[in-house]
């Protein structure tokens, strides 16, 4: 019978290592296939500017690795169509849930939501009519009959084709005169308004006949971002120290000494000479 020269404490540290590595092992392997999992997010599949309403086709979805997502990350994509960001939201960028507006914000109280059918493209500016434009609706029926304003300062929430689909914002005017008067492939057949409820009774006048002609009076802007006080201060105290730190790079010399004129000496005159 051989006997093993190796002390039995040495096996048994021996053995709780390779028990400890195995352990380690799985864990590592268990929690990298649990964080490198992915899920598909919903984010923009263009530019959605600031109070716009979210529709189906502003979004597409893109793999993200799931424990780099955060609880503040919108993944649930019904919850954003139908709701406004608050700021401009860019391709692939992750819909924040602080960076929509609830449907209530979205909708003040004593605000609804009218779709229009445009008819021919002088009803809608031309076929340029954008989201975020501030417009006056007209209602024209005869020539002889003077026009009804049908509501004043509407806001366009959403730009349509025949399906109901929302459209991308024409192309610049260079090259819209390439592809046509409007600058989109196809002319707009629906436009979405938000106007005041009181305004929404009159939109029952063109099932009379005549047409609506809308005309752009406004645009509206972007939310202006807020500083914080204490991130000012911040910036006023980094200034400081920028301006202070040029100060000590720049050679110091001391005042120039100007030296003083001689005092003038009176002039001597000649003596006259003795004959």
């Amino acid at each position: 019978m051989i006997k093993s020269n190796i002390p039995w404490k040495v096996l048994l540290v021996v053995i709780i290592g390779l028990a400890a590595g195995i352990g380690s092992l799985y864990y590592a392997k268990d929690w990298v296939s649990k964080n490198q999992e992915t899920v598909n997010v919903p984010v923009p599949a263009e530019k959605i500017s600031a109070n716009t309403i979210i529709q189906a086709d502003d979004l597409t979805t893109k793999p993200y690795i799931k424990a780099a997502i955060s609880n503040n990350v919108e993944l649930n994509q019904q919850k954003i169509i139908g709701k406004a960001a608050v700021t401009d939201l860019y391709p692939g960028e992750l819909v924040l849930k602080s960076k929509l507006k609830s449907n209530m914000q979205v909708l003040k109280p004593g605000e609804v939501f009218v779709t229009v059918k445009a008819e021919s493209l002088e009803q809608i500016l031309g076929g340029n009519i954008c989201r975020n434009m501030i417009v006056d609706v007209i209602y024209t029926e005869e020539a002889e009959k003077p026009p009804v304003l049908l509501a004043e300062n509407a806001i366009v929430v959403a730009v349509m084709d025949e399906k109901g689909k929302s459209m991308a914002e024409p192309v610049a005017v260079a090259q819209a005169a390439i592809q046509g008067i409007t600058g989109r492939e196809k002319a707009p057949q629906y436009v979405m308004l938000k106007i005041k409820r009181k305004e929404s009774y009159e939109f029952t006048r063109p099932l009379n006949g005549g047409h609506i002609l809308i005309t752009q009076v406004g645009q509206i802007k972007p939310p202006k971002i807020e500083v914080k006080p204490e991130i000012k201060s911040k910036e006023k105290e980094a200034e400081k120290q920028q301006q202070s730190s040029k100060q000590q790079a720049e050679p110091q010399s001391g005042p120039v000494q100007q030296r003083e004129p001689l005092a003038q000496q009176p002039k001597s005159t000649p003596k006259p000479e003795n004959d």
